[in-house]
């Protein structure tokens, strides 16, 4: 007799009784497959044995598979818990180079589960702390020991100081190099994260290995500094927006506080502590608003006879009905007003102010000829004269130097003391007339583009499109304008924007499949 009561391999029989194609991560290699004995594979994630959807995981390795029925905790690996096994259980951590749960002690991995969970999160909050404590005893020792040799540290900072003004220039250089570099790579790390959300394929492992070595560039400290992720105080995405904001904001108020105790004091450069904030803030900004911005991300999960359930994409430990993700968003929205909208745009209004003058700067650096923009052929003319003659660039800052004496020989004396006085010299003061005032806003703001903008795709095909075409004008608009005084900078700076669009091609052929093989096993 027949009774057609089984469905066929690579099928399963649905909640309406009938067959239907086998979902991506289901296993139905054998007949008869119904949701209630449906095993997933490795790296793959179902809610509960009456759940229709199958879902990746975000970290594959904490997913082992297996059949609901017979395997514990979902189908997670050791150490790892919650939706999608993306939750590592009391005294496991999620190690950022495995990229899967670890025990936070090696009598973790050995003792029992009831075991961790009593006594391992005690002794990794142990160790947290005495890593602190050593911290700071090493900084009293060290404020102690200075205090004690205050002659000889004076004579070092005397020396320091010497060699500092002898090599401003290479030093002012190198510091704009360095920022290009480091928000470039900083950018990318972020942009290849929004990638992979949206369902994209991640960078081949050998690049990826060299981003996760730079993880600290996220400024995700906690995940990256030994064991703080095994103290519950820093865990989840409450903990570490908590975390990035308040300490943006004290190092923002500590500056505050510094900028007016030297201006009391009559401090030549009383502007200085407010400058450091700018500088912080342009290595931070990306990453801290990237951070505030995934708060607002919530995806959508079958859960069976539970219904569609809702979790917090950055930690699916959080539901987004929850009372305290609504309470939550209050803190987001404020927090979105003041770091990715207020910040770029106080800076904006301030430059806008100072436009005038810097513009009055720039035509006295043009009158004397030292940032004139030039074709091609000009330029590629002066680099083969300098080849013959052996001749030095500019000293770009000697320049600007001597630009600021001609302004107050001239009785521009107002400008000079707000272009000397202004915390925002970072953000102008390597660029050319007409663009020092607007230039490096619009950058941050191409940025947080990338970074902040691309996570409202959930669609790889969106998030691609979006960040090639700014990735693409971005670097038509550098090429075109050449907005820095050094040449060097230029270069650099053009070097990194191809780097920035090149990354996003190399994820576009990896979501198409362009690299499978064995040639390309290596990559």
């Amino acid at each position: 007799m027949m009774f057609c009561d089984r469905c066929l391999a690579n099928n399963y029989m649905n909640p309406n009784q009938q067959c239907v194609e086998c979902m991506t991560g289901a296993v139905c290699d054998e007949q008869g497959v119904t949701l209630a004995n449906m095993a997933t594979k490795f790296g793959y994630y179902r809610f509960e044995a009456s759940a229709v959807e199958v879902y990746g995981c975000p970290t594959p390795l904490n997913c082992i598979g297996g059949s609901l029925l017979n395997t514990s905790r979902g189908g997670c690996g050791v150490g790892a818990d919650g939706p999608l096994c993306s939750q590592c259980m009391e005294g496991y951590y999620m190690d950022s180079l495995e990229m899967k749960c670890m025990a936070c002690e090696l009598e973790a991995s050995e003792a029992s589960e009831a075991d961790v969970e009593d006594e391992e999160g005690g002794v990794s909050n142990i160790v947290a702390l005495l890593i602190v404590l050593g911290v700071v005893a090493a900084i009293v020792v060290c404020g102690v020991v200075a205090v004690k040799r205050s002659e000889k540290v004076n004579e070092l900072m005397q020396r320091f100081g010497t060699w500092k003004a002898r090599n401003r220039q290479k030093l002012n250089l190198f510091y704009a190099q360095v920022t290009v570099v480091v928000v470039t790579i900083q950018t990318v790390m972020l942009m290849a994260s929004n990638h992979e959300a949206a369902g994209g394929e991640g960078f081949p492992p050998i690049y990826a290995g060299f981003l996760r070595c730079l993880a600290f560039l996220q400024l995700d400290f906690v995940g990256f500094l030994p064991g703080l992720p095994c103290v519950s105080v820093f865990r989840g995405y409450y903990n570490n927006v908590l975390f990035q904001t308040i300490a943006m904001t004290l190092f923002g108020l500590g500056c505050v506080v510094g900028w007016l105790k030297r201006r009391r004091e009559d401090h030549p450069v009383a502007h200085a502590s407010l400058t450091l904030f700018v500088v912080g803030a342009r290595f931070a900004l990306a990453a801290v608003s990237r951070t505030i911005c995934s708060g607002f991300r919530c995806g959508y999960f079958d859960a069976g006879k539970r219904g569609v359930e809702t979790f917090l994409l950055a930690d699916l430990a959080v539901s987004c009905e929850s009372t305290q993700y609504k309470a939550m968003l209050v803190y987001l929205l404020a927090m979105m007003l003041i770091f990715p909208i207020g910040l770029p745009l106080g800076a904006l209004i301030k430059l806008w102010q100072l436009k005038p003058h810097l513009n009055l700067l720039g035509e006295v650096e043009k009158t004397r000829g030292i940032v004139k923009k030039k074709s091609l052929r000009e330029r590629h003319e002066d680099r083969q004269s300098r080849k013959k003659a052996k001749f030095k660039d500019h000293d770009v800052d000697e320049d600007f130097r001597r630009a600021k004496e001609e302004l107050k020989a001239l009785n521009h004396t107002e400008s000079l003391v707000l272009i000397d006085t202004s915390p925002l010299q970072p953000l102008f003061r390597h660029y050319r007339k007409g663009f020092s005032w607007w230039y490096d806003v619009a950058d941050v703001t191409r940025r947080l583009g990338l970074t902040c903008a691309t996570l409202l795709f959930t669609h790889v095909n969106h998030f691609l499109l979006f960040s090639i075409a700014v990735a693409c004008f971005s670097l038509a608009a550098h090429t075109e304008m050449e907005p820095y005084k050094h040449r060097e900078l230029n270069s650099l700076a053009s070097i990194m924007h191809w780097q920035n669009l090149m990354c996003l091609v190399t994820l576009l052929m990896r979501d198409a499949n362009m690299y499978e093989g064995d040639s390309y096993q290596m990559i």
